[in-house]
């Protein structure tokens, strides 16, 4: 007889650890979208990662039972991070980027992690369409102006539309903080497979910077939610100060990181450049801009503060750091 022990419910779909009667545990996903793709994900990449194995599947009911595993539940890099499980940075970074060394270049569109920018670009496309005040404000950061937050995201979907050739990769294609293990193990494969590099590190970067510890728990119905601890203990943090006037926003903000995730971002990054497979002028920003502020709802941040932040970082990326280069300045500097 097999009960269900701990559920979690998302905009995605349901997650479920089932036990059974000798105590086995099994973790099964209950997804809306994408079952198929998590399959096909899971058996291209499981040869050159640490997976849990996958038990079972059913395509009509969308579900998917991997084996239970303890690490992917109660000491992801979220506790790593911004909790108290131990983790081995650099062992984790190797496992991020241990098959960035074999790379090809081809033709950007046909990644399976480009699927999410791409679809992102008809809902920051409406941000174009209305009629907020603040969308039209000049976005002044240490006495730059940076432009309107229109004219940031019309640098977003111009960059993400030019359809560059890029680096591929095998890839998990999500490396955020709940589908990797302090250990090593990843999980969701839904994007998993040949990927794009940039895209990767895009990512990679906006989940890391503020999302996953700030604006997921607060703003998103995700599985973020459970941690709602981790915007406590950082909130003060993730504050944009703020002048207001009638044409601009000057925005100042001092540190935004927690030390232990800055060395993290900084780790990764500095394994990417030493790789030197990204273009020096590559305009890589606009796509962390792009990962900064979806899929956060702007017209959902009602906080002021919280609001300006994203301009903020939107700007800075799509305007000033703009390179691999200019955001490992960036990151050092916070």
């Amino acid at each position: 007889m097999k009960k269900i022990i701990k559920t979690i419910k998302t905009n995605k779909g349901s997650y479920y650890i089932i036990e059974d009667e000798l105590n086995n545990k099994s973790f099964k996903k209950q997804i809306k979208n994408g079952i198929l793709n998590e399959i096909e994900g899971y058996n291209f990449i499981k040869y050159y990662y640490n997976v849990p194995k996958l038990l079972e599947y059913n395509i009509v009911d969308k579900e998917i039972t991997y084996e239970f595993n303890d690490d992917l539940f109660y000491n992801t890099m979220h506790q790593g991070l911004f909790g108290d499980s131990p983790f081995n940075q650099n062992k984790i970074i190797n496992v991020l980027t241990s098959n960035f060394r074999n790379f090809k270049f081809q033709n950007e569109n046909i990644s399976k992690n480009s699927i999410f920018f791409l679809r992102r670009i008809s809902n920051i496309s409406e941000y174009l369409t209305q009629s907020d005040k603040d969308f039209e404000k000049d976005i002044i950061y240490n006495g730059e102006n940076l432009g309107t937050f229109k004219n940031c995201v019309k640098t977003i979907i111009y960059s993400l539309t030019q359809n560059n050739i890029v680096p591929f990769i095998i890839s998990q294609g999500d490396p955020t903080d709940l589908n990797i293990s302090i250990n090593g193990t990843i999980t969701d494969f839904e994007t998993a497979g040949d990927n794009s590099l940039i895209n990767e590190i895009a990512i990679f970067l906006g989940c890391y910077l503020v999302n996953c510890y700030y604006y997921y728990i607060k703003y998103m119905n995700s599985p973020h939610k459970q941690y709602t601890e981790t915007l406590e203990k950082y909130k003060n943090l993730v504050r944009c100060d703020f002048i207001e006037t009638e044409k601009s926003l000057e925005i100042n903000f001092s540190k935004l990181l927690p030390d232990k995730v800055k060395n993290f971002i900084l780790a990764y990054l500095k394994q990417v450049k030493d790789l030197e497979i990204i273009n020096s002028g590559f305009k890589l920003g606009p796509y962390v801009a792009m990962r900064m502020i979806t899929p956060v709802d702007i017209t959902n941040v009602s906080d002021k503060s919280d609001r300006y932040l994203l301009f903020a970082l939107t700007a800075l990326f799509t305007k000033k750091y703009v390179t691999l280069a200019d955001i490992i300045k960036f990151i050092r500097g916070i």
